[in-house]
């Protein structure tokens, strides 16, 4: 019996969506559960400084929801 595989490849088109989708779930503070833990683990995506970034964003927006709460 030959078995054959199938090989997939991620388009530029769909490699930009992701980086997209990914920097949005990192930066975005909202239901933090599966979605920040999953953004997390694919972080490495955004390179260093796209990473710094967006956690940076998200840290800016944490502050401001803790002081409209205060």
């Amino acid at each position: 019996m030959k078995w054959l595989r199938t090989v997939h490849e991620i388009t530029d088109e769909g490699r930009e969506l992701l980086l997209e989708r990914l920097a949005e779930m990192v930066s975005t503070p909202r239901n933090e559960f599966p979605q920040f833990p999953a953004a997390l683990s694919f972080l490495m995506l955004l390179g260093p400084e796209a990473a710094a970034h967006n956690l940076g964003q998200r840290r800016a927006r944490l502050k401001a929801t803790v002081a409209e709460l205060g």
